[in-house]
């Protein structure tokens, strides 16, 4: 027996929704689309028996396809193949009718065939339909360039002195276009290429970047071409603050003019900017990105699909028990948990959980909960690792925290997909804490004096150490505790 379901076309049905399938329903049996019998025969007898899919087989289809004759698998597998082909057509179907093209092919099909006055009549309202877009972004531009390729093209087909404004804004709208996919993805390249440490080639974008520069009273009174250069002189010379201000402003000044996906985007260059700025100890930005997060949650652009991506998660929580809002912080993990993946959501809610209690100093209840997390990625495992170490080191649990490092420094040291430079930003932290601990430890073995000493020296060894250090703030409160006697 030949079963059908692990076939192409049966594959990819069962990914379909129950409204899509019935939309492929109709596409199939409408005559416009396909007018082999046996396609629609084979189509309306997997539709009617769904849930019957995984035990179908190829000979139960050739009996229902073909009555009377001798088994031929090739038979089956021809229509199969059709319907597959319906399939792909329908898909592009759907696709032309959800893009922004679609009045476009209409225009072209309507100028091809010489319905003038309808061709006319279309664009018009086609152009007022645009025109009447909030938010224009690259595809709106792309579009409006192409509707006056059309216009232009009509009139010059009426052999008649036509305006030459509609070629000059046409070749204006193109600029505007390319403008704003070069520097977007080349922001999105250069953003790639420093988290994985890798040189991106962009021998065009420097003599570019002087171009829209010579021309800035020109390109900079387009916004989504001024904003997406501020995005890139932010992440190309990131050490020069004065980027990420600049964008800042005239982002959200201008935050109005710009499209749904487009402001995602904006916010998303925000975020990483302020991130990294973070990771590399600067309390300032910090609070930049927890101030970008509650933008992004109030703007619903943090969600894929309906789903919130558990580093996201973890990294709004953190932010949150950093500042001491630990009652918003809790009311987001319980609210935010049921929009985590399936497979990450127990992990996810466990781990912020612990981190919440390890703030409010409920080092039991938080212990608990974070050896019970199991470790669904690097990031995640990571950042339960410091959380760990801190218990530990709060709770003087002395073994178990000189344990828990060398673990740490162990998995800093081995795991291949972690970026460079959070390597040796972890490995700094590891280092410190070991020498916190140690410190630590001779609390009530050494006289006073000699106690301080130690104490001391660590805090200068600290003090003149210039390299990040991941968790610095908290390595700096615990050493501060040391000197001043107040350890818990």
């Amino acid at each position: 027996m030949m079963m059908i379901n692990d076939s192409k076309l049966m594959t990819n049905l069962s990914l379909l929704n129950s409204k899509d399938l019935a939309r492929f329903r109709d596409f199939v049996q409408s005559p416009f689309f396909n007018k082999h019998q046996p396609t629609l025969t084979l189509a309306e007898y997997l539709f009617d028996h769904p849930k019957r899919w995984k035990s179908i087989t190829k000979e139960e289809l050739f009996s229902h396809l073909f009555p009377g004759e001798s088994y031929a698998e090739f038979k089956v597998n021809n229509v199969m193949s059709y319907l597959m082909e319906l399939l792909n057509r329908f898909l592009e179907q759907i696709g032309i009718e959800a893009s922004q093209e679609m009045a476009l092919h209409g225009l072209v099909a309507t100028q091809e065939r010489g319905l003038i006055k309808l061709f006319q009549s279309n664009l018009r309202k086609a152009k007022k339909s645009l025109a009447a877009t909030d938010g224009w972004d690259e595809d709106h531009y792309k579009l409006h360039y192409q509707f006056l390729l059309l216009e232009h093209d009509y009139q010059k087909k009426l052999e008649k002195k036509y305006a030459m404004h509609l070629l000059k804004e046409a070749s204006s709208t193109l600029d505007t276009w390319y403008l704003k996919q070069k520097l977007e993805r080349s922001c999105e390249l250069l953003t790639l290429s420093n988290l994985h440490n890798e040189k991106a080639e962009q021998s065009l974008l420097q003599p570019l970047i002087a171009f829209i520069e010579k021309y800035q009273a020109h390109f900079f009174a387009i916004p989504i071409i001024h904003v997406f250069y501020k995005c890139l002189m932010a992440i190309w010379y990131p050490e020069q603050e004065a980027h990420y201000f600049e964008l800042l402003a005239f982002f959200e000044k201008n935050e109005s003019d710009f499209s749904y996906q487009d402001r995602k985007t904006v916010y998303g260059h925000l975020l990483n900017y302020t991130t990294k700025k973070t990771n590399a100890n600067h309390p300032f930005f910090a609070k930049e990105t927890f101030k970008i997060y509650i933008r992004l949650l109030d703007n619903d652009f943090l969600m894929n699909n309906g789903t919130l991506h558990q580093i996201t998660y973890n990294n709004i929580t953190s932010l949150a028990c950093n500042f001491g809002l630990f009652d918003w912080g809790e009311n987001f993990v319980r609210s935010y948990a049921p929009y985590l993946p399936d497979d990450a959501r127990d992990n996810a809610y466990g781990f912020n959980l612990a981190n919440i209690y390890f703030h409010q100093e409920r080092y039991e209840e938080a212990l608990e909960l974070v050896q019970h997390v199991l470790y669904t990625n690097y990031f995640y495992k990571q950042k339960t690792k410091f959380l760990q170490v801190k218990i530990y080191y709060e709770m003087k649990e002395e073994a178990l925290l000189f344990s828990a490092l060398d673990s740490f420094r162990i998995f800093a040291l081995r795991t291949k997909k972690i970026a460079s430079e959070q390597r040796r930003w972890t490995l700094n932290f590891v280092k410190f804490a070991k020498t916190l601990a140690s410190t630590a430890a001779l609390e009530g073995v050494l006289k006073k004096e000699a106690f301080q000493k130690k104490v001391q020296q660590l805090q200068a060894k600290f003090d003149t150490f210039k390299a990040p250090i991941l968790h610095k703030d908290w390595l700096r409160d615990k050493i501060a505790e040391l000197g001043e006697g107040v350890r818990r």
